[in-house]
């Protein structure tokens, strides 16, 4: 106890001295470290007009009399550069980026519009715009929306990520604008940001991202239209109306996808049948067997029905079951196209998507059995999906809705359609439904694959994947000449994936095309 109390007046004592000054307070040492800042932005040197303001890597412009504002960097456009920016578009109107330029008059264009909701890719000579490129997308007002442009060997990629969900975006325009950019004869990155319309953030230039040194494919694949692809026991069978006479429609085979063999006839018509006008074959694997489904003219009245033939292989011959052709559908004055199928994975259950007409081509979806090797609808599933009503669906050839190829995905049914006529641009939209009958909601961005300048005629896509089924894939055609809608037609493949909606609907699919330009073959097993 006295050891206690003696300890206690020693501390009392201490704490006193301490108050007075007589001994230094004991405090535990503490470490202050700088606080984090930024390094500083390297400064650009930047040509300015109208109310255009660089600071700090920004470049920011208000409304005023001044009118257009512009900034222009000197000397930005090297053989290989990355730009980096976020644009926030302020108020409705034009705002974007000018590539191999001289100020406003000359250049390549990216160019955001809030009013159309849409991005586009000019090339500007004398003031005067020539569209390369158009891409529907939804982007708000006052949001950073990340721009990234690639040029490297000639390949130009531009970046504009409206969606912040999207980690990997694709480029919504891939060029070889190298004899673009020699013609302009200029050299300088212009940011357009008209009259307080668009500001610019974080703006940096740097070396391009390293070009891919794996192994590449470009479009078009193969010659041919309509295509129809069957992945089967590691070999793609490439179906195509293609043939002379009595042989209409043949197949091609490929292990990549990309390196095709010659054409084989797959399906003859005999001497004695009846039918003409044939169209789009597709073909299906069920029970054991290959099923050909496509378009004739019935015999008796002259339009277009669905008829069926069968095989043990994948590559044919195709035969009528009974011996004749027989039409799925028994009232002959129904005319229609189409007729691609679909097995639901969950139910096992046959569909068939098929295209039928008036005020314009429409899209239906029946559920069938096979009786005796012969597709038999079953009854009222016949079920209308999606009518042209929206203006990419309708031009001066018509209002066409067609084709109708389904991939599950995540719970949805996702339904990929040519929009437009094949005279035409053509394009390629899709729709989703929760049950596979619908209602089926349209794309609020459709096209979702459509032309530009240097591909026409995009259309009739269907899904497949890469050898080892990691990649998604587009198989869809082109006009083999740009601008000439009666020219044939070409085959090409491009990649498509699913990425998350910001507003939390189903996933969006997106598509990196139409390309032209180098891109990595589909990926095979190591």
């Amino acid at each position: 106890m006295k050891k206690i109390m003696r300890f206690a007046s020693l501390f009392l004592m201490l704490c006193a001295l301490a108050s007075c000054g007589g001994v230094p307070a004991q405090t535990d040492p503490v470490t202050t470290e700088p606080p984090a800042t930024e390094p500083p932005k390297p400064e650009i040197p930047f040509i300015l007009t109208g109310s255009a303001v660089y600071k700090d890597g920004n470049l920011t412009c208000e409304r005023g009399p001044g009118g257009i504002s512009f900034a222009l960097m000197e000397n930005g456009c090297t053989d290989s550069f990355r730009l980096s920016c976020e644009i926030v578009i302020k108020s409705p109107g034009i705002g974007g980026v000018m590539l191999f330029s001289d100020g406003e008059a000359n250049g390549i264009y990216l160019a955001a519009d809030y009013g159309e909701q849409a991005v586009s890719l000019y090339r500007v000579e004398n003031s005067m715009r020539e569209q390369l490129g158009r891409r529907k997308c939804t982007f708000e007002r006052d949001t950073r929306i990340p721009i990234i442009i690639d040029y490297n060997n000639g390949i130009l990629k531009l970046y504009f990520n409206e969606n912040p969900l999207d980690a990997d975006p694709y480029p919504k325009f891939e060029l070889n604008a190298r004899i673009i950019a020699a013609k302009l004869k200029n050299t300088g990155i212009g940011f357009r940001m008209g009259n307080g319309i668009a500001d610019f953030y974080n703006v940096s230039i740097t070396e391009a991202a390293e070009e891919y040194d794996g192994k590449t494919y470009a479009n078009p694949v193969v010659e041919g239209a309509d295509p129809d692809v069957l992945f089967y026991n590691g070999t793609y069978y490439l179906y195509q109306r293609k043939g002379s006479g009595n042989d209409i429609f043949s197949v091609r085979t490929s292990k990549d996808l990309v390196k095709w063999s010659d054409t084989k006839v797959m399906y003859r018509k005999d001497d004695d049948s009846p039918l003409s006008g044939f169209m789009s074959p597709n073909v299906f694997h069920y029970n054991g067997k290959f099923y050909l489904v496509f378009a004739a003219k019935h015999p008796d009245v002259g339009n277009h029905t669905l008829w069926c033939a069968v095989s043990d292989t994948p590559d044919g011959m195709f035969k009528h079951a009974t011996g004749k052709p027989v039409p799925i559908h028994n009232d002959k004055l129904v005319a229609e196209i189409g007729g691609h199928p679909y097995v639901d994975p969950d139910t096992g259950k046959l569909y068939l998507s098929l295209v039928r007409f008036g005020g314009g081509n429409h899209i239906w979806l029946e559920e069938y059995n096979i009786v005796n090797d012969q597709l038999v609808p079953v009854k009222d599933t016949l079920t209308w999906c999606i009518s042209p009503t929206e203006t990419y669906e309708i031009d001066e050839f018509g209002k066409i809705s067609e084709g109708g190829v389904i991939l599950k995905h995540n719970g949805y049914y996702y339904m990929i359609y040519a929009s437009g006529h094949y005279k035409g641009h053509y394009g390629e939209a899709y729709a989703v439904a929760k049950d596979i009958l619908g209602p089926y909601t349209k794309y609020v961005n459709n096209d979702i694959l459509t032309y530009t300048a240097h591909m026409d005629g995009c259309g009739d896509a269907i899904f497949t994947t890469s050898p080892d089924g990691k990649e998604l894939f587009f198989v869809y055609h082109i006009h083999s000449v740009v601008g000439n809608q009666g020219s044939s037609r070409m085959t090409c493949i491009d990649r498509v994936k699913f990425v998350p909606d910001p507003n939390g609907g189903p996933d969006i699919l997106t598509v990196y095309g139409p390309t032209n330009t180098p891109q990595p073959r589909p990926s095979t097993q190591p």
